[in-house]
């Protein structure tokens, strides 16, 4: 049974409080947050082998929609009862190639019952990615089939070398490429510079850093171009608490 969450209880929580329960089987826990993305993303719940709900999407066409105080992140949440809890959180972007790309967001895992609470950022370094080289410039969002099957690809390091990252890389360069965590979301203006390439966004949290995908040799992850996408990252529910189950 899904019931929504209260969106400004959920989003408004940061930090981490009460002590972690270790779930049972069926659980009731609230998962969101907010995140934006130059230009697109989608954001979801689910296991090593793929994800099973798809929690928010957008595609960004103006620098409005992705950095503006008032529009520029955007806020989601969504409350589960007595259900089984997911051990992985995904987030798929890909970008226009021109100018900047990447990725922010502050994400909330909440067990009301217990008081528990847990924000983890991306730019967190146990934060992996596939770069999967199914290149997406526009609006056109890819089927959650197509996006396991990628997963599934990324789990076995099946990727084609040299298109691709061959499978999930983390922040240590490596011959297939690395997870490039940038700046914080704080108030220096840009300078055009890899590691301060964007404003800040003021409506999310100061502490979450940009993330995006590097290949081998590219300058800046932010502002060279095509990086293999699309992009597909994903965080271990451990990564809130480790008495979370794997």
């Amino acid at each position: 049974m899904l019931t929504l969450c209260s969106l400004s209880v959920l989003v408004a929580l940061l930090g981490s409080s009460g002590s972690a329960p270790t779930p049972p089987p069926g659980v009731d826990y609230c998962f969101g947050g907010r995140i934006t993305a130059d230009n697109s993303y989608l954001v979801g719940l689910g296991s090593a082998n793929g994800i099973g709900t798809i929690l928010a999407s957008m595609c960004n066409t103006t620098s409005t929609e992705i950095f503006s105080c008032d529009t520029g992140a955007e806020g989601f949440g969504q409350c589960y009862a007595n259900a089984a809890l997911p051990t992985f959180v995904y987030i798929v972007a890909w970008s226009d190639d021109l100018e900047t790309s990447g990725v922010l967001a502050s994400l909330l895992l909440d067990f009301p019952s217990s008081g528990f609470s847990s924000n983890r950022r991306s730019g967190n370094p146990k934060w992996r990615v596939f770069a999967t080289g199914l290149d997406l410039d526009d609006c056109t969002s890819p089927s959650l089939a197509t996006l396991n099957a990628q997963i599934a690809i990324a789990n076995a390091n099946g990727g084609a070398p040299g298109t691709t990252s061959v499978g999930w890389v983390g922040p240590t360069a490596g011959p297939n490429g690395r997870l490039e965590i940038g700046e914080a979301n704080d108030a220096t203006p840009p300078s055009g510079t890899c590691l301060n390439a964007f404003p800040q966004v003021c409506s999310l949290d100061p502490a979450a850093r940009w993330m995006w995908y590097r290949r081998p040799a590219s300058a800046c992850a932010f502002n060279d171009g095509n990086q293999r996408e699309l992009l597909i990252f994903r965080l271990p529910m451990r990564a809130f608490s480790k008495t979370l189950p794997k």
